[in-house]
């Protein structure tokens, strides 16, 4: 975790940013990228808007989905990083933590066929708007392409036998191609960077690449 006690964080020289949209705001402005000018005013308020629905909304129905439903996927999912009694703690532990959150959050006082409405309504209008453009917003990518398939890419290849995996794979092919999309035009090392993964004993950082 970070200070903060958010993931995910970076260090970029020597300076520790904590949350996503932080993390990409920070590095915007360090580098001088304009990911974004090819979009209109209204384009970026529409943006905001679905990074909202992406990271604080259906995040939480998928964390829902992988700690309180459908708990054993994290053994497959972990099974390469830690041996099985530390799955068990790690699954215990922090399952506590996110059953905690999601009532702080409010979306863990639904009922699980709630929860999943909510999920499957999110997924259905990502899976609307993009409709059969290449990305978000037309043919170049932006900074919300980089949120949705952040999101996105979880539920198409990680959450084995959840609903999530289930409804995109059968009912919304446009987000599986997306998201192949998204990979092949920017991650073409995507294999062999996740076969390089490695654990490291290294202050609670699980990945070296």
């Amino acid at each position: 975790m970070s200070k903060k006690g958010k993931t995910p964080w970076i260090t970029y020289n020597g300076k520790d940013i904590a949350d996503s949209q932080m993390c990409i705001e920070y590095l915007k402005d360090k580098r001088n990228l304009q990911v974004d000018d090819h979009l209109s005013r209204e384009e970026k308020a529409v943006a905001r808007a679905i990074r909202c629905l992406t990271e604080e909304n259906l995040y939480w129905t998928m964390c829902y989905e992988t700690f309180v439903k459908n708990p054993k996927s994290l053994d497959l999912l972990l099974k390469d990083i830690f041996s099985r009694p530390k799955i068990f703690v790690f699954k215990n532990l922090v399952g506590r933590l996110v059953k905690k959150e999601l009532h702080g959050h409010g979306i863990g006082r639904h009922s699980d066929t709630e929860i999943w409405s909510i999920g499957k309504g999110d997924l259905t209008a990502l899976s609307e708007f993009l409709g059969d453009k290449n990305y978000m917003f037309g043919d170049n990518a932006s900074d919300i392409d980089c949120t949705v398939f952040g999101m996105l890419s979880m539920a198409v290849w990680q959450m084995k036998g959840s609903r999530h995996e289930a409804y995109i794979h059968q009912n919304l092919p446009n987000l599986v191609a997306y998201c192949e999309r998204m990979k092949e035009s920017f991650w073409r090392d995507w294999s062999q960077r996740c076969r390089g993964a490695g654990y490291v004993q290294d202050d609670l950082k699980m990945y070296s690449f």
